[in-house]
């Protein structure tokens, strides 16, 4: 049984988060509009460069946002070729290359993008999460101490992130300071509060760990990492009955999550339920056959569960 933190938040999934944006020319309310007027801008060709790369920039920016990665990429591509100083392009097609996997191109281009110009957060957080995927730790640390200064207005984000990536490096206390520094600029925050109790309850403090997850449940009933969380403190702390409620409530809401199932199993057992321990440490394995924790709790059960002859 184990605590379950909560992962990455997905700062860098669609739009300005992740991807820097261009004004004129082709502007228009829509990506399908934007697509249309800058296709028929660049079939002009009758533009200096640094137009013509911007429009091929803001063509790329709508595909992307149309799910169009490919073309967008084509069309970052041409921005460069056109304007080989637009860090944007260069930002914009890391962010879609690493999403195709190919990482290490991503780094290229977010590396570039920062020597073209060193006030482009985007690319700091970028380069930041893809450090994060390779367990570089301090070097995620220190794009993320960068975008902090260049004051990212979503620094909320940005603290929850570098703070995920000092609890991976071990730094309990700069971990909960940063997860602090989130929940203070964010009203709404609830990973921040999971992982700080998270953290909390590893130093033995019960109450703040408790307190934590209360207020996440309280700002989100529906988070299934803090009411696993929850359930968990309330094991250690004998509470069973609350324990396997948490855990009820979190597999109603996600029930493909074999841990859980395992953690509610190890309730039933400290209960003395056997039997709804045994199903549950079905249920987990089902789900994830090559867990060595949950096939041992299995073979546990079934010998006491097993009639005597």
């Amino acid at each position: 049984m184990r605590f379950r933190p909560a992962g990455l938040m997905a700062l860098l999934l669609l739009g300005g988060s992740a991807l820097q944006a261009l004004a004129a020319p082709c502007p228009a309310e829509t990506f399908e509009e934007t697509v249309i007027g800058c296709t028929e801008m660049i079939k002009m060709q009758r533009m200096d460069e640094e137009v013509l790369s911007r429009a091929h920039y803001n063509r790329g920016y709508a595909l992307q946002g149309l799910g169009r990665n490919k073309e967008a990429i084509a069309d970052f591509t041409n921005a460069i070729r056109f304007n080989p100083r637009n860090a944007a392009a260069y930002n914009n097609r890391g962010y879609l290359t690493a999403m195709s996997g190919n990482l290490d191109g991503a780094l290229r281009d977010f590396n570039k993008a920062i020597e073209l110009d060193p006030t482009l957060i985007q690319a700091f957080n970028n380069r930041a999460m893809l450090f994060k995927t390779r367990n570089q730790w301090d070097k995620a640390i220190a794009d993320y101490d960068a975008a902090i200064r260049l004051k990212d207005p979503k620094a909320s984000v940005v603290y929850f992130n570098r703070g995920v990536a000092y609890q991976n490096k071990g730094d309990a206390d700069q971990a909960i300071a940063d997860y602090g520094e989130a929940i203070k600029l964010d009203g709404k925050e609830v990973n921040s509060l999971s992982n700080r109790g998270v953290l909390y309850a590893g130093k033995g403090d019960m109450d703040k760990a408790m307190a934590d997850f209360d207020e996440a449940l309280r700002r989100d009933p529906r988070n299934v990492q803090a009411l696993v969380n929850r359930g968990f403190t309330l094991y250690r702390q004998g509470n069973f009955n609350r324990a396997i409620a948490d855990y009820d409530a979190a597999i109603a809401i996600e029930p493909r999550i074999a841990r859980i199932f395992q953690n509610r199993a190890e309730a039933y057992e400290k209960k003395g339920d056997l039997v709804r321990a045994l199903a549950d440490a079905n249920a987990a394995l089902a789900l994830d056959p090559r867990d060595k924790s949950a096939a041992a709790l299995r073979t546990r059960l079934q010998a006491a569960t097993k009639p005597a002859n």
